[in-house]
């Protein structure tokens, strides 16, 4: 799926969990942190494709965010490899975990990650019994995947260090960058209007994770869900791209085979006009239960004019880069009369 329709199921997704808990009365959380979980996840649900340097995601922070694409292409093995795999997914979970862990100085969030790593690793059993491992390579060159493994292991270990040298800022500043591209690129790939939209994630990332004296007076918020909030919208990303032809490789890197339902074309007719309409009334309905009616169809309204706006910008945008691409016929120049020589039997057939 295209980064629009990845943003719009993480938000749906999130605020579909958030209202189930609390009309189930599991679990709540005041409206306002709904509603920020609901952006993160949404954000999350684009981090995946930061493995492609065209991606929404990779152009959200120009040529830094560019290089990042590039060297997480590398380290993954290309494009809906790595992240896009069970593996991807643990990884990003016990990243975030791990961070908050630091942030709060709460190891019970540490250890939330390893079990949520731990089951997502689980998952790939299933996948390796029915389908195998296969010769499928995962890299272009046969040291590909011991530079990528030697990578991520010194990547690692520079993190452990870090994290025992200064601790919780480590953790500070690992969590407000994941949210800083979780916020920016939701914002990025719903095409809102304006050049403030990443200007407004920094502000809001910087809100989420500042300490007390530098909040400006806000309450502090509880970010113990915020590291799920991010797993899930990966998940959602893979589950996204599994139903598409192409398949994700989710027991990656054991099994390259690509796996899912396999059901529609990328941006084809079903996903702009069956699963985009769906997402957007979700995401009305789950503002309805969270803040009131009135407000959840003014935000799905709302919503739905933005996309309506940014799709026709799109169609406007390609009608005049093709127009503008086709040069005016040239007409065919009119050929002069050849000039005749003349010749004499004085000269020998030369010209005068």
């Amino acid at each position: 799926m295209m980064g629009r329709a990845h943003a719009l199921s993480g938000v749906a997704l999130c605020l579909a969990l958030i209202a189930a808990a609390l009309l189930t009365a599991v679990y709540s959380v005041p409206t306002s942190m709904a509603l920020f979980l609901a952006a993160i996840c949404g954000g999350a649900a684009v981090l995946p494709d930061i493995d492609h340097p065209d991606a929404t995601v990779s152009q959200v922070f120009g040529p830094a965010t560019w290089i990042l694409s590039k060297v997480v292409n590398g380290v993954s093995g290309g494009h809906r490899n790595g992240t896009h795999s069970a593996l991807g997914c643990a990884l990003l979970a016990m990243v975030a975990f791990g961070a908050t862990a630091l942030h709060t100085g709460n190891p019970d969030t540490a250890m939330q990650g390893l079990l949520c790593g731990g089951v997502l690793l689980v998952t790939t059993l299933p996948v390796l019994f029915l389908v195998g491992p296969t010769d499928q390579r995962c890299y272009k060159s046969e040291w590909g995947g011991l530079a990528a493994v030697s990578f991520m292991v010194l990547l690692a270990l520079a993190a452990v260090v870090a994290s025992l040298a200064f601790g919780r800022i480590v953790g500070t500043v690992v969590l407000g960058v994941l949210l800083l591209l979780a916020l920016s690129a939701l914002a990025r790939a719903m095409r809102i209007p304006g050049k403030w939209d990443e200007a407004a994630a920094a502000v809001a990332a910087y809100l989420a994770v500042a300490p007390d004296p530098y909040r400006f007076h806000l309450p502090a918020m509880d970010l113990a869900l915020v590291p799920w909030a991010l797993t899930v919208g990966a998940v959602i990303h893979c589950w996204g791209d599994a139903i598409t032809k192409g398949g994700v490789p989710w027991a990656w890197p054991l099994t390259q085979a690509d796996v899912g339902l396999k059901w529609i074309v990328t941006n084809g007719p079903t996903e702009r006009r069956v699963l985009v309409p769906l997402f957007v009334v979700a995401i009305g309905c789950g503002i309805a239960v969270l803040v009131n009616p009135a407000v959840g169809f003014l935000c799905g309204l709302s919503l739905a004019w933005l996309i309506a706006q940014a799709s026709d910008g799109r169609k406007k945008s390609s009608g005049k880069r093709k127009a503008g691409g086709k040069r005016p016929a040239r007409k065919p120049a009119a050929k002069k009369p050849a000039t005749r020589r003349r010749t004499t039997a004085r000269t020998g057939g030369r010209s005068r």
